[in-house]
């Protein structure tokens, strides 16, 4: 007869610390399902759960396991690993089942991988026939060797900095028959940190639920000159309230301008240059949510993506492709269609950054000389900034004037050039390059001059007026700088001419005029749309991994 191994789930209905600890509801499920569900799946060995409660046999059996029924005097604190392992061998031999070997588990370890199951198998062998999973403790009396490894080691009482795990041991049953206990000498197994998380009190069911609901989030964005930062910026500001979970930032290699922002924040980024390096990548971190930020995709795209099973959310995308994505979120773009349970339009889903909620105000700015700010995004590819300035200068326009240039910007030195002539005729202006407050500086200014992008909804959210110009067709579809009536929209950069700009800029800096469309602004509440958003998809996702949606 061959030798099976056993996988041994000890949880009695009593407890001294949580009442019905193995039955509690963690994060929707009782506590046994976790490690039981991780047996099973790690295909180790027979996954059996020795108890002495009708209703845990009932749920254990409702979730897979088999059942070894344990008589009361065998459920005591007094009942020792040994006994409990003699009990369930004598039970199986009865039953004509023939054990190699044996992993006893409890359900206290609810973290534990499928990983580490398989590794206790792989390492018990008829010389190290007994192997104890262990973390680091200072403070406790096991100890180690020598520095831990990936492999066994010896455990003592002499050295330092680590703890037996009760209730985790593997051992080679026929070893453990001969001597009726488990042999010497003992090895320890060291259980990963996030893994060895044990369950003590009421507090310790909080924490364990929180890391249970953690989502693996894998981040697919671009940034460039062309582009810009937007998508980055829009991606950091959504990713500030997933923080609990576990993320990854994914770039092309080709496109990966604003890479050190989420390095500053301190996020894990991978680079790829290919699309199978793209999918080996999602292949290997197994995400349970994409969020693609990388303008409009396309359908042969997203049908490779969606194989991997994952919940799929796209931002800005008007792509054949979004049809395919369990979530579109278009804040930008404006739709007569009502938003359905997948396509969300329009600001009430703009995510503005945090920094505007540090500095949000209702009160008008008020300036003897108009102060404008001028920005047109991390890159500016089309030189907007130089098209104003020198406008401005052509036409002896007196304003005071705080110039953003972003990480991409290209025309720096054609830039300081005229910033140092205008100043050498008496004009007021400072240069501000990767502006880390640029909040404060919207609220420093009287009215924007910006691109007609995501920026926009930045400038609206303090209630400032703006001038927007939009620097591709993309951007000119962008319709609420039209009809949040808050401000000028000259259109498209290549038919703006200096006269139209002239016009705007006088039309700006009348007080009156400025009064009137900062009341408009003040209709939209654009702060709290990352909240709306956040909420759609975390519902949307439980929905999901649930089978409801």
């Amino acid at each position: 007869m061959k030798k099976r191994n056993l996988i041994l789930i000890l949880a009695r209905g009593g407890s001294k610390k949580i009442s019905k600890q193995n039955l509690r509801l963690v994060a929707g499920k009782p506590l046994l399902y976790y490690v039981l569900t991780s047996c099973l799946r790690s295909k180790s060995g027979d996954v059996y759960v020795s108890t002495d409660s009708n209703e845990i046999k009932e749920v254990s059996i409702l979730y897979g396991g088999k059942v070894i029924n344990r008589p009361k005097n065998l459920a005591q604190d007094s009942t020792t690993l040994a006994d409990m392992a003699a009990h369930a061998i004598s039970y199986l031999k009865k039953e004509n089942v023939s054990l190699d070997k044996c992993l006893i588990l409890s359900p206290v370890f609810p973290l534990l991988s499928i990983n580490t199951i398989r590794r206790f198998f792989s390492y018990t062998t008829k010389n190290r026939s007994t192997l104890i999973g262990f973390t680091k403790d200072v403070n406790e009396i096991y100890r180690m060797t020598k520095k831990s490894t990936q492999n066994p080691i010896p455990l003592s009482t002499t050295n330092t900095n680590v703890v037996k795990l009760k209730k985790i041991v593997c051992f080679n049953v026929l070893e453990f028959l001969k001597n009726n206990d488990f042999v010497k000498p003992d090895y320890g197994l060291e259980i990963p940190p996030n893994e060895g998380i044990t369950i003590n009190d009421y507090h310790d069911l909080n924490i364990i639920e929180e890391i249970i609901k953690r989502k693996r989030i894998l981040v697919r964005v671009d940034g460039n000159n062309r582009i810009g930062l937007g998508h980055v910026y829009n991606m950091l500001t959504i990713l500030n309230h997933f923080r609990n979970d576990e993320i990854l930032v994914v770039m092309d290699s080709g496109k990966r301008l604003g890479d050190y922002l989420f390095k500053q924040q301190l996020y894990k980024v991978k680079l790829f240059t290919t699309q199978k390096d793209f999918e080996k990548i999602i292949s290997n971190y197994k995400p349970d949510v994409i969020f693609n930020d990388i303008l409009d995709t396309d359908k042969a795209y997203m049908k490779r993506i969606k194989k991997f099973n994952s919940y799929v959310v796209n931002f800005e995308d008007l792509g054949p492709g979004n049809n395919f994505a369990d979530l579109v979120f278009n804040p930008i773009y404006y739709s007569n269609k009502v938003s359905s349970t997948k396509k969300f339009f329009g600001e009430k889903y703009a995510c503005v950054r945090d920094e505007f909620r540090i500095w949000y105000s209702k009160t008008e700015n008020k300036h003897k000389k108009s102060t404008v700010l001028i920005t047109f995004g991390g890159s500016d590819p089309k030189n907007l900034t130089t098209k104003i300035l020198q406008t401005i200068l052509d036409n002896q326009l007196k304003l005071n004037l705080i110039l953003i240039l972003g990480s991409g910007f290209n025309h720096k030195t054609q830039i300081l050039k005229l910033v140092k002539k205008m100043q050498n005729l008496s004009y007021n202006i400072k240069v501000l390059e990767n502006a880390n407050l640029f909040a404060k500086n919207i609220l420093d200014s009287d009215f924007v001059i910006t691109a007609n992008g995501r920026t926009v909804f930045e400038v609206v959210s303090l209630f400032t007026p703006f001038i927007t110009i939009s620097a591709n067709s993309r951007e000119e579809k962008h319709m609420f700088s039209r009809y949040s009536r808050g401000g000028i929209h000259l259109g498209l950069h290549s038919k703006l001419s200096d006269k139209k700009i002239v016009w705007a800029i006088n039309k700006m800096k009348n007080k009156l005029m400025r009064k009137k469309l900062n009341y408009q602004l003040k209709n939209f509440d654009l702060l709290s749309g990352v909240y709306e958003v956040v909420k759609i998809i975390n519902t949307g996702y439980n929905k999901y991994k649930n089978g409801w949606g």
